[in-house]
């Protein structure tokens, strides 16, 4: 069952018998009123059937004849009982606007209650925008909306209007609506979301099938959008969205008959292209990754922005020719090794580690187990990896120490009393800590330890390895290669240590001739750089759950570094 209530701005009492005619879809209302509320009110409750409770805001002036008033609605056959069924609430400062908002807030309130003592019941809200101030109409759109955001169902909305040749009660809910209708605009232009207007247009049964199709494909951007889909797809619907656009604008050219509504609709379609303008694609040629990410990040989508940023932009980097040559044994490796990768490519710029000829350059701590992965996976000797390192960098020093025990243990202990003697160790040594911290939670330790020993090539290697196994916490632990650092900080160490070794992977190749480019080399390995900083950092931030929420500031900054890396492609 709906309960019926109605909201109105309670007019002073002034008495004027005049005959109104409503259309209410089923024929002609005519009657005879007294009071300008009383039309709109005997209107609602004849379509309804019957008005539940009614909602007045009453001004002090008004209310000095408030009792005459209802006196009078209660004459209409209509309106009988008013006076049982009607809450007032008061209108502060003689209705001027200022004073009339926290009246506004009282009447929500007031409503609110209404329904909680209500609460098996649907409700339907009817307005009467008749009485009151010039700026009635005005005063009451917030309630209107207040009224739409709480989801209540908004039934008519009435204006009885005295100034007609023959004075007649209008439905203004149309009127109303158009605000709807700029807020629906607003929300895709600002946010990419159809939802408002798709539930505006769906009430008009006039609406044309080429508006409809050009919603359907703007919803489908907002769709796009929102799961990240692949580059090729996001294309597809931004083609389809530009079709769209066109043949509307074609169709509206003809002249052709269309509702009020979806001419008003039209009025904002220039606004609509203006704003999708830069992502939407020309004849035969796709909208570049750059271009959509720069557009996301201007919008506020910045989780869209660096999923597309991390995914899209090294095989567009490949596809478009700023590297236009790649050693072929490269791109093998990286098919073969990037399985885990959406494309070669994206592990050519996150993960690919050449063979190393001297001693690496180490600045990133935490990749360290990478590049053991990385000389097992090349089939080095232990001395040889040893000789690698860098022995005059401080931070290595323990894991250097852990390298060369392996060697003196293993050449000294047999493979069958391996394990027994190290787990005979100290238990802060770093051999045995290695091991211990290698096996899977759950996993009895030595009958696991010795089927890899039994499956790699060498004793010394099997301890080395197990470091990959290891993780990154334990790793730096260990090793103390951090130290009564803030997870934060430790983090942001890291992105920098690896976008700098990252840029160092790329100078590698490009001196060794083993990739070239077709951009300036400082740009690119700039970017490079930037590339692996901002995807370290802000998938970290927007992948791992978070109590912090993200500040206006931050989300600023974010997208101020996404768009730095950006200009360096756009440079070429």
């Amino acid at each position: 069952m709906t309960r019926n209530i109605v909201v109105f701005v309670m007019s002073p009492y002034n008495p004027r018998p005049t005959t109104y005619r409503y259309d209410d879809g089923s024929g002609l209302f005519s009657l005879t009123c007294y009071l300008s509320n009383e039309p709109a009110l005997r209107c609602i409750a004849h379509g309804c059937g019957k008005i539940n409770h009614y909602f007045a805001l009453v001004s002090d002036q008004v209310q000095e004849d408030y009792n005459q008033i209802l006196s009078c609605f209660e004459k209409s056959p209509e309106l009988i009982s008013v006076r049982e069924r009607i809450t007032p609430v008061p209108l502060g400062d003689e209705g001027t606007l200022q004073g009339t908002l926290p009246s506004i807030s009282r009447l929500f309130d007031t409503i609110q209650e209404y329904i909680r003592q209500n609460p098996q019941e649907d409700v339907c809200v009817h307005l009467d925008l008749t009485g009151g101030f010039r700026h009635t109409s005005m005063m009451m759109l917030p309630l209107i909306r207040l009224l739409q955001y709480s989801g209540l169902q908004l039934g008519r909305i009435l204006y009885a209007n005295f100034f007609a040749d023959s004075p007649v009660v209008e439905d203004a809910g149309r009127l109303m609506d158009m605000f709807s209708l700029v807020g629906g605009a607003d929300d895709f232009v600002s946010f990419g979301n159809v939802s408002h207007l798709r539930r505006y247009f769906r009430r008009d049964n006039q609406v044309s099938d080429e508006l409809k199709r050009l919603l359907d494909n703007m919803d489908a951007v907002a769709d796009t959008i929102r799961i990240c889909v692949n580059y090729p797809a996001m294309n597809r619907t931004l083609r389809r969205v530009s079709q769209s656009l066109k043949q509307y604008q074609a169709f509206m050219d003809t002249g052709s008959t269309i509702s009020q509504q979806e001419l008003f609709f039209s009025k904002l379609l220039e606004k609509i292209q203006s704003e999708y303008q830069s992502i939407l694609p020309e004849p035969y040629k796709n909208v570049s990754p750059v271009a959509i990410i720069t557009w996301c990040i201007s919008k506020g989508f910045l989780q869209q922005a660096t999923t597309f940023y991390t995914e899209w932009l090294p095989p567009y980097i490949v596809r478009e020719g700023f590297i236009d040559y790649i050693q072929e044994d490269i791109i093998e490796t990286c098919k073969k090794d990037g399985k885990n990768f959406s494309s070669w490519e994206n592990y050519l710029f996150r993960s690919y580690i050449p063979a190393v000829e001297s001693p690496i350059r180490f600045q990133e701590h935490i990749s360290m187990q990478e590049y053991v992965k990385q000389c097992y996976h090349d089939q080095w000797g232990v001395r040889r990896f040893l000789g690698s390192l860098n022995e005059e960098d401080e931070r290595l020093k323990d894991f250097i120490a852990f390298v060369k025990q392996v060697q003196v243990v293993t050449a000294c202990v047999p493979p069958s009393r391996l394990l027994n003697y190290i787990f005979a160790l100290p238990t802060d040594n770093s051999l045995r800590r290695v091991l211990e911290r290698s096996v899977p939670s759950g996993i009895v330790r030595i009958p696991y330890l010795k089927k890899r020993l039994d499956k790699v090539r060498s004793a010394d290697w099997m301890i080395i390895e197990s470091v990959t196994r290891m993780s990154k916490s334990d790793f730096n632990d260990v090793f103390h290669i951090v130290k009564d650092t803030p997870k934060a900080v430790q983090d942001q160490q890291s992105a920098i240590d690896r976008s700098i070794a990252r840029r160092g992977v790329f100078e590698s190749l490009l001196r060794h001739r083993k990739i070239s480019i077709q951009m300036n080399e400082g740009d690119f390995l700039n970017f490079i750089e930037m590339y692996s900083n901002n995807v370290t950092m802000l998938r970290n931030r927007f992948n791992h759950a978070s109590a912090d929420i993200m500040s206006e500031d931050e989300g600023f900054q974010i997208g101020q570094r996404l768009m730095n890396s950006l200009s360096l492609l756009r440079k070429r």
